[in-house]
């Protein structure tokens, strides 16, 4: 839908727009959940606060205006095609910090790559 409707933006307003319109509802949680009672100087609430900022910024908004580009360069197939690939690095990569990795996170690995094949299988019966 964005390659054919949104072709004609650019990838930094594109993350722009989707992680602005996801903000929406990230700050009624913290109304909701109370953040904004909590005392800023505990040393905690801090840290929480920087490496959910860092994580936001840095992986999610970057990895974002990254998937447009993508996107705008290689087409809908190739860039779709990547993000199936997420899972496994995301396993791999706890795997490499010595993160637990369970029978939970193995079984939903499968799950997700189950449902691009079947995806596929009716794409290509479709296509045929």
């Amino acid at each position: 839908m964005v390659f054919k409707q949104l072709s004609n933006i650019g990838p930094l307003q594109l993350a722009s727009v989707a992680l602005s319109l996801n903000a929406i509802p990230a700050l009624i949680v913290l109304i909701y959940t109370g953040y904004f009672n909590l005392s800023l100087a505990s040393t905690d609430i801090l840290r929480s606060t920087g490496a959910a900022a860092a994580l936001g910024i840095l992986a999610t908004a970057l990895a974002s205006i990254i998937f447009y580009v993508l996107l705008k360069n290689a087409g809908a197939v190739f860039a779709s095609m990547v993000t199936y690939g997420v899972p496994a690095v995301a396993i791999f990569l706890g795997i490499l910090r010595k993160e637990d990795i369970g029978w939970e996170q193995i079984a939903c690995l499968v799950l997700i790559l189950t449902g691009v094949f079947v995806a596929n299988i009716k794409s290509n019966k479709q296509l045929e």
